[in-house]
């Protein structure tokens, strides 16, 4: 029985190489700090929680709901946030 499909692995391989993307491009100074104000940190955690929260409801997987009320309650109370530096 195998616990991790190869999928899985794929997801996973990707989310590293994106995360070493970022962290080079913050070192190089192509990503800049900012500060989002309260309304606009309310929009993207809400779009970043309903990511896990509505394939939760419609399975049953309450660990998804609760897994995505957490992701977005971290989101919302974070403050600085980084973007792409305009040219």
């Amino acid at each position: 029985m195998e616990f991790i499909s190869s999928i899985q692995i794929i997801i996973a391989v990707m989310v590293i190489i994106a995360l070493v993307i970022q962290q080079v491009m913050i070192s190089k100074g192509m990503l800049v700090e900012v500060e989002y104000s309260k309304s606009r940190r309310f929009g993207m955690s809400l779009c970043l929680a309903a990511i896990p929260i509505v394939p939760g409801i419609i399975t049953g997987f309450h660990a998804l709901v609760i897994g995505g009320v957490v992701l977005g309650i971290i989101s919302y109370h974070r403050n600085t946030w980084h973007k792409i530096k305009p040219q």
